[in-house]
């Protein structure tokens, strides 16, 4: 079944410069969390800058950037203002039960064996295809590390990191010295109020 036209929460984006990074883009996105985003590279003699799919979480995320991108003066990124509109291909907005959901995670763990390179490195081996946008890595609590990584995509990237990380903490048996939870999305308004954070048990 289709999704109608005023639930739809993805987006098109037309004239990204092709030189631009996946952090940069996401950078001028602040309208609501993002659920997915793919990213078409230039094709030589036809499209000489790159276009996108983006999905927001809700409508209303969607709505407002459609409509950002459309009023003067738009959004622009080295030069380029980006074409804005409605995609196709229309999605649904997140279910009640994954709302808690965010393409960025954070794990904490031991400083001794805990780096934000290391989890990058076990979510690719494990086989997982995706983009990372960031990673960042902080002390706390004295001897605690904590890792944060910035996916481009909930669907695919960030719920297989979880899952993933589960697996590897009840295989390894370090399930006592680990805890894994859904961070805030920058890409949302700061006005929101995430509240504390969400703590992932299960398989996310």
């Amino acid at each position: 079944m289709s999704c109608p036209k005023h639930l739809n929460c993805a987006v098109r984006i037309e004239n990204i410069a092709s030189d631009a990074t996946d952090q940069e883009i996401f950078s001028l996105i602040r309208e609501g969390k993002v659920f997915s985003f793919s990213k078409s590279e230039p094709v030589a003699g036809r499209f000489p800058n790159c276009a996108a799919r983006l999905v927001f979480t809700t409508q209303a995320a969607a709505e407002a950037f459609v409509h950002r991108g459309q009023l003067f003066p738009g959004i622009c990124l080295r030069g380029h203002r980006w074409r804005v509109w409605w995609n196709r291909e229309p999605c649904y907005p997140v279910n009640a039960g994954e709302q808690h959901q965010s393409r960025v995670i954070q794990i904490i763990g031991p400083e001794s064996i805990m780096l934000a390179e290391g989890m990058e490195r076990l979510f690719r081996s494990s086989g997982i295809k995706f983009k990372l946008i960031d990673r960042k890595e902080w002390l706390v609590e004295g001897d605690k590390m904590v890792a944060e990584l910035s996916f481009s995509s909930i669907l695919g990237q960030s719920r297989a990191a979880v899952k993933c990380f589960h697996d590897y903490l009840k295989w390894m048996e370090w399930e006592s010295h680990f805890n894994i939870w859904y961070a805030r999305d920058p890409c949302e308004p700061i006005s929101i109020d995430m509240g504390s954070a969400f703590f992932v048990s299960g398989s996310g």
